[in-house]
């Protein structure tokens, strides 16, 4: 844990350090982005979101399914292991609020289907080892005909 917390306050003095150094794109060192983070820095904090959630019926139930994202690795070589461990399906309910239906290591999970009213809106996120958990995907619903 002590170390965990050693490399985190390091990361954020390098990457304090890099956006207070360089104010222009072409003064940037290389591997960071403007606003001073560094790709590595980004994707540890944000892994990357899922994709093409979908929400579809099946019997009594829902099904939503959705595409892991790219590994992050193709971009840059990282220093840590970017590895998504699971991802949370969340309800999205009135005044955006999120509540979670289920945590899966696979790409879809099956719901029960919600009894009456205006069918409920889902979004999903990707969660890494370290339990630093992804911006949330695209929210979808289902339509009903």
């Amino acid at each position: 844990m002590l170390l965990f917390r050693s490399i985190s306050l390091a990361l954020a003095l390098l990457v304090t350090v890099a956006g207070v150094a360089a104010t222009r794109a072409d003064e940037l060192p290389p591997g960071v982005r403007p606003g001073g983070i560094t790709l590595e820095a980004q994707t540890r904090l944000y892994p990357p979101q899922p994709l093409a959630v979908m929400v579809v019926r099946s019997g009594d139930r829902l099904v939503i399914s959705w595409q892991a994202p790219a590994d992050p690795r193709w971009a840059a070589p990282l220093s840590y292991d970017p590895e998504i461990e699971t991802f949370r399906v969340y309800r999205i309910g009135p005044g955006q609020r999120r509540d979670i239906v289920g945590e899966t290591r696979a790409t879809r999970l099956r719901v029960d289907l919600p009894a009456g009213g205006k069918p409920p809106r889902y979004g999903v996120t990707a969660v890494q080892t370290s339990g630093q958990e992804s911006p949330m995907s695209e929210i979808v619903k289902l339509r009903l005909r």
